[in-house]
């Protein structure tokens, strides 16, 4: 099981940082920890980001612009082993945490990282400016060449440290050197679509969606394809309503596409008595909306070591949903997706904040449209829910446009025949099209990032 370790060590700083405080991101990277910082910071605390490659920097600059957090945060064009010096002596002494990730920048040269006798000069600096209280946030990883050898000058650094009183703690290293093997599903090179029909009706009906979806991969290349369904529809509004074929036949009919038509496969679950059964067949357990801070079924969810995409509940704001996201990464969870589905905009009926995924990407992790429920009305129809079907494409193109990382769409062949959701499911032959809109977009999207 992978750990998520940018979600552990915020989690853990979470707990223990306060607005208005003074942090120190001692190597900026792609600027998630600086923005993490700058978010707790508030308007009234401060932030200085250290990394020596400009493309780093401006990496930073960009994330924080998009977060509106630009303004909190100082960058600087300098090795971390000399961030006391740019700082000041007014500094030394006052930070509340100086977080660091030693390595290389993701994506970029590999043979520009950290070395052990800068990152040590740069720790004794970091000691240097630290306030009563505050603490140092080290994530070593050791994937490349020197990178075993600074972990053990770190380790021995923080032995030395040891011996002056003071405390820390560390991840176990549960994994053999050089062995270490994770597959994970999101590739940010490939745009993740989600897609298939709501409940898991029938047979015919999932082989009409995945033979659809097959085609769709042949034509696209750049699509990351994973098919849905669900065994049971728990939150029905009557209870009267269809809930689909249940857990045994769902799970085989979901090993039946996995099997047969080569794609991962995704369903929900609402009790944690169900994660283990349905991790022996599902690559992604997802957590509904209305469950997502069940923090049970979350656990549960996490310790399978399967990948978990969570819907936003909606009655969450987006900046709510990195405490559940640090539920499942404090929880071991080696793969986390945050899907927005709509925020409640009064009685019966949902909208969408397009900021959303820009906030929830500060936790690290992919963001993802949900574009049919997401045009729900919920409830509006005596006991069962209505919808917008004719708004799906306006919203999923305008969710990639503003950043996400992929499109949640539930389809089917009749969707007026289809026991759930019949409202909002997209019609199976309008997929391609707008799929191949959303992709025209994302390509662009891409580049300026």
């Amino acid at each position: 099981m992978k750990i998520n370790l940018t979600a552990f060590a915020h989690g853990f700083a979470r707990e223990r940082l306060r607005a208005g405080g003074f942090f120190v991101d001692a190597t900026a990277g792609n600027g998630h920890d600086t923005a993490f910082l700058a978010e707790i910071a508030g308007e009234a605390g401060r932030v200085d980001a250290f990394d020596v490659q400009p493309e780093a920097l401006e990496a930073t600059r960009e994330r924080l612009e998009r977060s509106g957090l630009s303004g909190r945060v100082s960058l600087h064009l300098c090795g971390h082993e000399n961030m006391a010096e740019r700082l000041g002596p007014a500094r030394l002494g006052t930070a509340d945490a100086v977080f660091f990730n030693l390595g290389y920048l993701p994506r970029s040269d590999r043979r520009v990282k950290t070395r052990a006798e800068t990152t040590l000069r740069a720790l004794d600096a970091a000691w240097a400016l630290l306030a009563p209280g505050g603490f140092i946030s080290l994530t070593v990883y050791v994937r490349h060449e020197g990178g075993f050898e600074e972990s053990a000058q770190v380790d021995a650094w923080l032995e030395k440290m040891r011996g002056n009183g003071v405390r820390f703690f560390s991840l176990p290293r549960a994994f053999p050197q050089g062995k270490l093997k994770s597959v994970m599903i999101y590739d940010s090179r490939r745009f993740l679509l989600i897609a298939g029909p709501c409940s898991l009706e029938c047979e015919k009906i999932c082989r009409e969606v995945a033979g659809k979806l097959a085609e769709l991969r042949s034509a696209f290349p750049q699509l990351n394809i994973v098919f849905k369904g669900s065994f049971d529809k728990a939150n029905r509004t009557s209870l009267s309503g269809a809930r689909g074929p249940g857990m045994d036949a769902g799970l085989e009919l979901l090993g039946m596409v996995k099997r047969e038509y080569d794609f991962p496969v995704l369903t929900d679950i609402h009790e944690p008595a169900q994660c283990e059964r349905v991790a022996q067949v599902c690559d992604v357990l997802q957590i509904p909306a209305f469950l997502c801070r069940q923090t049970d079924l979350l656990v549960a969810a996490a310790k399978t070591g399967r990948c978990v995409n969570v819907k936003k509940g909606q009655f969450l704001s987006p900046q709510e949903m990195r405490y559940v996201h640090d539920k499942l990464a404090l929880s071991g969870a080696r793969e986390i997706w945050l899907t927005d589905r709509g925020t409640a905009f009064g009685y019966q009926n949902l909208v969408v904040d397009m900021r959303s995924f820009s906030i929830m990407g500060t936790t690290g992790s992919p963001t993802v449209m949900d574009a049919t429920h997401s045009v729900q009305l919920p409830g509006a129809m005596m006991g069962a829910s209505g919808g917008q079907r004719e708004f799906v494409p306006a919203l999923a193109r305008a969710a990639v446009a503003a950043g996400a990382d992929g499109l949640f769409v539930e389809t089917h062949p009749e969707p007026a025949k289809a026991i759930s959701d019949a409202a909002t499911q997209l019609p199976l032959t309008e997929l391609g099209a707008l799929i191949s809109d959303c992709l025209d977009i994302w390509s662009v999207v891409r580049k300026s990032r």
